[in-house]
């Protein structure tokens, strides 16, 4: 409840490529305090940790990047996930 998906790739006829100046600019219209409390995910942690660093250039402080993506959270069974929603 509460999140939104903001793309910080898209897939294009040549592959995935970064759409930094989109996703950062969307960022900064929906949270503009760089206080904000902000956790950054996808598949595998890598494109996360892109996004985390643009954000950290702006001056966002308070990120959480899913280290290892969401993959890597749903196979370890000491880490806690919600299947209810």
């Amino acid at each position: 409840p509460g999140s939104i998906n903001i793309p910080a790739f898209l897939d294009t006829a040549n592959g995935r490529q970064p759409a930094k100046a989109q996703f950062v600019e969307a960022i900064k219209k929906q949270f503009p305090d760089t206080d904000t409390k902000l956790i950054i995910g996808c598949q595998r942690g890598i494109r996360s940790k892109a996004a985390a660093e643009w954000l950290c250039e702006l001056g966002y402080n308070n990120l959480i990047d899913v280290d290892g993506g969401f993959s890597y959270w749903m196979a370890n069974a000491d880490l806690p996930v919600d299947s209810e929603w």
